[in-house]
């Protein structure tokens, strides 16, 4: 399980924020404004699991931090080409009209 710990600059997850040499790492995952009654991130690596609290900095194991980094970019990447499509189908939508 994780566990919070003070305050530190960085990335919401970014795993070269090492505090110690216990392979931890401190992480910020911001509360979702649209689901206010999830307070929790659920991460699972090969088999091992923690819950994440969201809107606290929580010290985790690395991997796990490296998984939410992956999965960030990830969601960043799809919002991208959402866009781009998005900005696709409209020009040519007001081409043919």
């Amino acid at each position: 399980m994780a566990s919070t710990k003070a305050k530190s600059e960085g990335n919401i997850a970014d795993p070269t924020k090492t505090k110690s040499n216990d392979d931890k790492v401190t992480v910020f995952i911001p509360k979702d404004p649209l689901n206010k009654n999830d307070d929790y991130l659920y991460v699972a690596v090969n088999g091992e699991n923690c819950r994440i609290k969201k809107g606290e900095y929580v010290s985790v194991h690395k991997k796990f931090a490296e998984v939410i980094q992956r999965s960030q970019k990830t969601a960043n990447e799809a919002d991208e080409a959402v866009k781009q499509l998005t900005s696709e189908a409209n020009s040519k939508e007001l081409s043919n009209q």
